[in-house]
């Protein structure tokens, strides 16, 4: 079987590829239509994207004009909800309820958490909160105390074996940039009730 080189194939091709299968070099028959294009002798550039990229810092132009039409048209929306809509304000709570919401937002003594399952609102006391946050950090089946000298020592193995992945091939630049984080972001502990 020839090898075909298609680095640019329009989707009829494609599709085409996909649906057949060369059986020998006088036979054509209709096969599974996701027959890896490997199997079929094509070579292709498509290659998969990696995961481990920064985040795109790429801004449109401030003025253009496809995007100022779009927003008149969503500002007249808008006016046209608000005029249409101008009496018909209901609240699902009253003010009471309203009053005693902002008041337990307020309270410092108290912490307020949605529970693991079920979509259910906990209040809990707050040194109840914090006595139980201990005993299950204070578990050491589950959990260590971090030695700063091994974490240390650890974050610069990570970085000499991204380097050395680099410097081989493996990872491009922008990966090993995402990888190598020098200023992690400091973890947060949720207790879920």
């Amino acid at each position: 079987m020839e090898t075909v080189k298609a680095s640019k194939l329009c989707i009829s091709d494609i599709e085409l590829l996909h649906t057949i299968s060369i059986l020998d070099d006088d036979t054509v028959a209709h096969a599974d239509p996701f027959v890896s294009l490997e199997l079929l002798g094509v070579e292709t550039d498509i290659s998969c994207p990696s995961p481990f990229k920064q985040k795109s810092v790429f801004l449109p132009a401030v003025h253009s004009e496809p995007i100022e039409v779009f927003e008149k048209d969503v500002i007249s929306q808008l006016k046209k909800m608000r005029y249409g809509f101008k009496n018909k304000k209901y609240d699902n709570l009253s003010i009471r309820q309203k009053l005693a919401l902002k008041n337990l937002n307020k309270d410092t003594s108290i912490v307020i958490r949605e529970s693991d399952k079920g979509g259910n609102v906990v209040v809990l006391d707050k040194s109840q909160y914090l006595c139980d946050g201990r005993r299950q950090l204070g578990d050491l089946d589950c959990y260590i105390i971090a030695n700063q000298v091994e974490l240390k020592t650890s974050i610069s193995h990570y970085h000499e074996l991204l380097a050395e992945w680099r410097d081989k091939g493996l990872l491009e630049w922008d990966e090993y940039q995402f990888l190598k984080c020098d200023q992690p972001k400091t973890p947060v502990l949720y207790l879920l009730p």
